[in-house]
């Protein structure tokens, strides 16, 4: 080998092995779109902070992707000063511009408790970034500086979505701006599929304008505000500020917008005090948002959705009848739904319109009884909306029948003086349904019969779909026959109430079959488990419990 190719061979020895040593930082990928850098641990976040905080031109506008839940209540997170962000405030250019990617895992017991600049928050700048599929639960920051959330605390031209907080995020002396998950939004910037459940708190600014809101402080210049809500509180004390205080945007500014986005949280401030926003300026539109917080109070400047607007545009937003104003009464003038303080709604209504008319499916997950949620997932009802007494249908499964066998089954709901009917659809010929709930009679022909019951009272009333399979005495082809010896496995407790559990699984498939032969239920857990089963739903009687080629029968009590 000439010197010529030694030095060669040597220089991309030396190359691989800076790639190598740098790769180790994380838990693998190369940065890549398609090979996102991997973090799995709190030294890997913190290294990428590190990296972005330095300038660092090699990592700052990466691909990055979440491979495990982090728990920052670790040493050196979780003592002293807390957690260092990722990325700089606006002077020092060490902002992240990369791709932050959560898929779907969380960030634990994040802890601040100094500004390190003007921007705190898991992310302190970010510019030109996107951020999401990312949850940050049980959040401490409590931070001096300028911008404060719990994601981010400054965004620029960015992209934050499908992202969560809970936990406490407030501001001290100087804080200007400081929301649930963002401080500040600023140009060009969106935030969708968001929430914050939690406390947002300002306490003493020193400063004669601030913004503080559930779910972003301020959002300023071209940005966008979609599908999010906040529960909890959000509070701002000085009472010579001007506190721009919203239950989910604090200030909305310079032709941006908001839409879809509701808020239960309790708002209070000074003035420009709003359900939804504190103050709204400058050609900006607020649209579909429904303001359910239980009170809105301060000084001046106060409706139930924006607090104080100029020059912009609002449509078709609601607000709760019974949410209270600083005097303690419902009492609100501006109201309709293009007003400041929103169309009349009620708990009827709420109750009655689970999407609200205007947060509907994929977005939003909705159900009866609850508010509507994100991720696949609905918002217990907070106390202040709760209608007591509403008719709540109890899920069940009917059983099917025989013809010429008696039929009896008792529906159940909540609440009192319910009248039962059929909506629609036809139940079995020879089956009845009473004002009282009971389906009775004796089936007359075969058949897969589909139909809605409706319970109602003088509260409200709910619905719910039902079928019921009649077969022929000697249709023994659609039953299960139960295997006559097991040796291994076990299946208790049996008879079972609540929850059922098998000993010695192996991984096969797991069902559960009705008498008439119908699966009722089918899944497959990791053989290192003791599957439980959940069969509250079922109705008592007999089952079939099948995994694999072995069949238990099962008495549900």
């Amino acid at each position: 080998m000439t010197k010529r190719n030694i030095r060669l061979a040597m220089t991309v020895l030396c190359f691989c092995a800076l790639a190598n040593k740098a790769n180790a930082q994380f838990d693998g990928g190369t940065g890549t779109q398609t090979d996102p850098y991997q973090i799995a641990t709190p030294a890997q976040l913190a290294q990428l902070a590190t990296y972005v905080n330095a300038n660092n031109a090699t990592y700052n506008d990466k691909y990055y992707i979440l491979t495990a839940d982090i728990d920052l209540d670790v040493a050196p997170y979780n003592t002293g000063a807390g957690w260092t962000p990722i990325g700089k405030s606006e002077t020092s250019f060490g902002h992240f511009k990369g791709h932050f990617n959560g898929s779907g895992k969380k960030v634990t017991n994040l802890y601040i408790t100094n500004s390190y600049g003007d921007d705190a928050g898991l992310f302190g700048y970010v510019n030109l970034c996107t951020i999401e599929n990312l949850g940050i639960e049980n959040v401490n920051v409590t931070a001096p500086g300028w911008y404060v959330g719990s994601v981010v605390g400054t965004a620029s031209n960015s992209v934050i979505s499908n992202c969560y907080s809970t936990g406490t995020v407030s501001g001290q002396f100087g804080t200007v701006t400081i929301g649930g998950v963002a401080g500040y939004l600023l140009d060009n910037c969106t935030i969708s599929n968001c929430y914050f459940t939690g406390t947002v708190t300002v306490i003493g600014a020193s400063l004669n304008n601030s913004c503080t809101g559930g779910v972003v402080g301020c959002v300023d210049n071209h940005c966008i505000v979609s599908n999010c809500y906040s529960t909890g509180t959000v509070t701002h004390t000085n009472a010579t500020s001007n506190s721009n205080c919203g239950g989910v945007v604090g200030m909305l500014y310079d032709v941006s917008a908001i839409y879809n986005c509701y808020s239960t949280s309790e708002v209070s401030g000074n003035n420009r005090v709003g359900g939804i926003i504190g103050e709204v300026a400058l050609s900006c539109t607020v649209s579909n948002c429904a303001a359910l917080n239980p009170a809105v109070k301060g000084t001046t400047d106060i409706g139930r959705v924006i607090g104080k607007i100029s020059s912009s545009i609002l449509t078709n937003n609601i607000a709760f009848e019974g949410m209270l104003n600083n005097a303690d009464t419902a009492v609100w003038s501006n109201i309709g739904a293009n007003n400041l303080s929103g169309e009349d709604i009620s708990k009827k209504y709420i109750y009655d319109n689970p999407t609200l008319e205007r947060f509907a499916s994929p977005v939003w997950t909705s159900k009866k009884g609850y508010l509507p949620g994100l991720f696949g997932n609905t918002v217990e009802m907070p106390e202040h909306l709760r209608l007591e007494g509403y008719p709540f249908i109890a899920p069940i499964t009917l059983p099917n029948g025989i013809v010429g066998t008696p039929y009896n089954e008792t529906l159940a709901a909540d609440g009192n003086d319910i009248t039962w009917t059929t909506a629609s659809g036809d139940l079995p010929d020879g089956l009845d349904l009473s004002i009282s709930g009971v389906i009775s009679g004796t089936p007359a022909v075969k058949g897969v019969f589909h139909f809605t019951v409706k319970a109602s009272n003088e509260v409200g009333e709910d619905t719910l779909n039902l079928s019921i399979t009649i077969t022929e005495e000697d249709d023994d082809d659609t039953r299960i026959v139960e295997t006559q010896c097991i040796a291994s496995l076990r299946v208790y407790p049996n008879p079972v109430n609540y929850e059922l559990r098998i000993m010695n699984y192996e991984g096969e498939e797991i069902q559960i079959f009705n008498i008439m032969g119908q699966a009722l239920l089918s899944f497959k857990p990791l053989p290192s488990l003791e599957p439980v089963i959940d069969v509250t739903s079922l109705n008592s009687g007999m089952y079939f419990l099948k995994i694999g080629n072995k069949t238990v029968k099962i008495i549900k009590n």
